[in-house]
């Protein structure tokens, strides 16, 4: 799975020691499928482009450490929600799919 969504995001906050932030945005997913599906049958989707929304939050975690640069933690929950599901071999009963991703990370100030 690829996804490639511009968003916006808005941060709460901003000087306080730990900083909450919101995004949003709209993009495109791109599914990688099964060569062949569960009936033996080759799978004529296998990479599939579908329409993405993009929503999360996360917060943004300062800390007293500067080496060269200021740098700080970053924690996000980010729910990839696509009109569309990936060719997988397997029936699905809905044509959107949700997929909920977490992430952490290294905040690096200049």
């Amino acid at each position: 799975m690829l996804f490639v969504t511009p968003s916006l995001q808005t941060q709460f906050v901003s000087q306080a020691p730990a900083s909450p932030w919101l995004s949003g945005g709209f993009g495109r997913g791109l599914y990688g499928g099964s060569r062949v599906l569960q009936s033996g049958v080759a799978n004529t989707q296998i990479h599939r482009n579908v329409a993405t929304a993009q929503f999360g939050g996360g917060i943004d975690v300062r800390t007293r450490l500067k080496p060269l640069f200021p740098f700080g933690l970053r924690g996000a929950v980010r729910d990839f929600y696509t009109l569309g599901t990936p060719s997988c071999g397997v029936p699905v009963q809905r044509s959107e799919q949700q997929n909920v991703v977490a992430s952490g990370g290294l905040v690096v100030g200049f």
